[in-house]
């Protein structure tokens, strides 16, 4: 089999498994706040992303205010815009998802870097065979496998800097002219990726000086540099940009900084059940064993990989996170694998059988172990632990807590997080993996590229299988709700979006990034938690306020009620279980008053104002005693003939004040909006029971109604 058709084989055979345990749905706030950048550029034109300020409460937080308290994500500019082209074709390919297709990039990011790891070591003299098996142990064997599932930032490093590494050593045998630059280029795209990676333009930096000094030569350090600095630049400008200083990056919260704690993070990284290196990648074991091969084959990659090897273990461990946050495994080491296990190819059969019964037992460990990282979703068990009052740390050193355990418990109970499985297996996919692999089985006996045809097949099922991912009904919801604001919305308008406690906050932010794509930008708010500025700010315009299952009247409803207290509301309808209520602002001036008095000792001071064509009317109520019996506030615009042309009915404050919990003495104000009408000729208020829609008099006997207004 030819070196090309070997490598594609790997990779279709990689692809056609990431493919089958595919998850598309977010799983951390770190693949939410890069998205959140991609969506304002793109809807927006900035970089500020005012829809995540619900993620300031998160420790750390992964949003930071900057200049002019405007909000942004501290992920990485790079990280984001990768994602950027499958997110715009998810745009427009509703039946996939926004979200679904940008996590792909992980997939193709690991892909790629599979495929410039095998090409590295055959072009350092491994055979090919080796090459590709290194290849699929990295994919498979590592947390590479996990991670290319995931939006994190790692499998982008990895990709960037095996090619790094891969344009440096094109210099081996002579001098290539591109290998300098493009070095650097990938250096400067890491570096936008990640801040971390500005360990990568140290190395490389310190690896083309040596060989400028070697050739007496200063144009590949100069080559190298040409091709980081307009990233440096670049993020020199952002960071200005955002916070003010070319080298503030926003990571400003107390905790966020380095600690230099090396008694508790070397062995946290290397050896700890929860975080240890060696336990989720244990081919890094024999890697190390066969380091001295690669001395003696290849003494400058050698000290390369050393070099590089040393200084990211020092530069993480001295990180106040050391271990990944809330991640599997280890997230940070994701990075470095693909350098790591770079001596397994000049361990070959000429080993000692010792050192090849470790590979392969270490190389089986690592497919049993990934394989539970790639099957469960890693916020399951975290989820568990945080619920019993363990923090997410409390796993890095028990091994009753080891997380392959946890995960392995959670897959005999059915808990798989994969896009074919909803509670149950989808038996038509599960028909087709069989077929395929028995195609693969039986083609591969025949000819070489039958193993080929099986991967495509396996490829072809796994992508029949997303067709039926679970989300793509989730989101018909957030569907439904844009068709409604993409036909009524108005220049000005804004979306309020509500993340409802003790739902899954991931479940409603990945349905609305999918199907949102009506003109009104839309904002985030925690229940509860205080309005966005600029709904605070609002003058014009109507807001759509957008609530999951949360009916009229509930008491728990915190941001109805600001909403409530400060707008007017013009209307308010279900959404399967999603309810979509809309507000306009109270106008600045321009009000008209009028005082009344209702039978039963309740008080009325009315208002009403023109408003962007509507009517604003302002009710503020107030009873003499307490009240026993419900009541229902009206507002309703009469014609010349007393006919009803538009109304607003329903228990006070859209059931948050009714009439029953009334304190004495104590005024409830409500606002309601209503359509201006060229019939309109008169504007009526007042109160009804509502078992027998019989109204309330006024005092005197002057009517069952108070007249607001009369309109010309």
């Amino acid at each position: 089999m030819g070196e090309t058709r070997r490598r594609a084989t790997v990779l279709l055979a990689l692809l056609a498994l990431y493919l089958l345990t595919f998850s598309g749905r977010f799983h951390s706030i770190d693949e939410v706040a890069a998205l959140a950048t991609v969506e304002s550029l793109a809807r927006e034109g900035t970089l500020r992303v005012p829809q995540l300020r619900w993620a300031l409460g998160w420790t750390p937080t992964h949003v930071a205010e900057g200049v002019g308290g405007a909000l942004y994500s501290k992920r990485g500019l790079g990280y984001s815009l990768a994602f950027a082209p499958l997110w715009l074709l998810g745009q427009r390919l509703p039946e996939v998802g926004a979200v679904q297709a940008a996590t792909l990039t992980a997939t193709f990011a690991t892909l790629g870097t599979v495929w410039l790891l095998m090409g590295l070591l055959t072009s350092n003299g491994v055979p090919p065979a080796r090459a590709a098996w290194v290849g699929l142990a990295y994919g498979l064997a590592t947390p590479a496998w996990p991670y290319a599932r995931y939006l994190f930032s790692e499998p982008l490093s990895a990709l960037l800097g095996t090619a790094a590494l891969s344009a440096a050593t094109r210099l081996r045998g002579g001098h290539s002219r591109w290998a300098a630059p493009a070095s650097g280029l990938a250096c400067g795209l890491a570096l936008l990726v990640h801040a971390l990676n500005a360990l990568m333009v140290l190395i490389f930096g310190g690896w083309w000086a040596w060989q400028a000094w070697r050739r007496r030569s200063g144009r590949p350090l100069l080559a190298f540099g040409l091709g980081v600095l307009p990233f440096l630049l670049v993020l020199g400008w952002l960071n200005w940009q955002r916070y003010g200083h070319p080298l503030n990056a926003g990571y400003v919260a107390p905790e966020e900084r380095f600690v230099w704690a090396y008694s508790r993070s070397l062995p946290g990284m290397l050896v700890s059940p929860g975080k240890g290196l060696f336990w989720f990648a244990p081919l890094v074991l024999p890697a190390l064993v066969a380091w001295p091969a690669l001395w003696h084959a290849r003494k400058e990659l050698a000290v390369l990989v050393a070099a590089w090897a040393a200084g990211w273990t020092a530069l993480v461990g001295g990180w106040f996170m050391w271990w990944g946050g809330w991640s599997w495994g280890t997230r940070y080491w994701v990075a470095l694998l693909p350098v790591l296990l770079l001596p397994l190819g000049w361990s070959g059969r000429r080993a000692p059988r010792a050192e090849r019964a470790l590979v392969v037992g270490a190389a089986l460990a690592g497919v049993g172990i990934n394989a539970l990282g790639a099957l469960v979703d890693f916020n399951a068990p975290l989820v568990t632990l945080y619920q019993a009052g363990l923090p997410d740390t409390a796993v890095i050193w028990s091994w009753a807590l080891w997380p392959p355990r946890l995960h392995l418990e959670l897959l005999r109970q059915g808990a798989l997080d994969v896009a074919w499985w909803d509670g149950a297996p989808d038996l038509p996919v599960v028909a087709g993996l069989v077929g395929a692999l028995a195609l693969g089985m039986w083609a591969g006996r025949r000819h070489r590229s039958g193993l080929a045809l099986g991967a495509a097949a396996l490829v072809a099922v796994a992508l029949w299988g997303m067709a039926h991912h679970p989300w793509n009904a989730a989101d018909l919801t957030a569907a439904s709700v844009n068709a409604i604001i993409e036909e009524e919305n108005r220049e000005g308008d804004i979306v309020l979006l509500e993340l409802v406690p003790y739902y899954d906050y991931f479940t409603t932010v990945q349905a609305w990034m999918n199907r949102y794509s009506a003109p009104p930008p839309y904002r985030t708010v925690v229940r509860g938690a205080p309005l966005p500025p600029d709904v605070q700010a609002m003058r014009d315009g109507h807001l759509w306020f957008v609530t999951e299952r949360t009916p009229p009247g509930d008491q728990a409803a915190e941001t109805e009620r600001l909403l409530l207290a400060r707008m007017a509301l013009m209307d308010d309808r279900w959404v399967d279980e999603w309810r979509l209520v809309r507000f306009v602002p109270l106008p600045a001036g321009g009000w008209r008053e009028s005082d009344f008095t209702f039978a039963g000792g309740i008080t009325l001071r009315g208002a009403w104002a023109r408003s962007g064509g509507l009517l604003i009317v302002r009710l503020t109520w107030q009873t003499a005693r307490p009240l026993t019996e419900p009541l229902t506030t009206f507002v309703q615009l009469l014609d010349a003939q007393d006919r009803v042309i538009a109304q607003q009915n329903r228990v006070p404050g859209n059931g948050q004040w009714p009439a029953t919990a009334w304190v004495p003495g104590r005024p409830v104000t409500e606002a309601y909006a209503l359509p201006l009408h060229p019939e309109g000729v008169r504007l009526i208020v007042g109160l009804s029971t509502p078992t027998t829609g019989e109204r309330l008099p006024l005092a005197g006997g002057q009517g069952d109604f108070a007249t607001l207004a009369s309109l010309p």
